[in-house]
């Protein structure tokens, strides 16, 4: 796996390229970081990604797409802290 933000720029247009190739052959690109939720809502705006799932917080949030809530078995309860 391989990063998408530059380490010390946090630019993403190096990877535009292969953004739009995974685009065009319906690979679903999905973003895991250690970011807030809020950062990676942004970015995945930015980037064109809405929809997909997301992994933020280092893991401690895993946010599904809404349809997904459509499929028979799909877990539609929150764990709070």
């Amino acid at each position: 796996m391989a990063p998408l933000l530059d380490s010390h720029s946090y630019d993403w247009q190096p990877a535009a390229p292969w953004l739009t190739r995974l685009r065009e052959a319906n690979v679903p690109v999905i973003l895991c970081s250690s970011k807030t939720s809020a950062e990676m809502l942004y970015l995945q705006k930015t980037l064109g990604l809405q929809g997909l799932p997301l992994i933020a917080e280092n893991g401690a949030v895993i946010q599904l797409a809404e349809q997904w809530q459509e499929i028979d078995g799909f877990p539609t309860h929150h764990l709070r802290y």
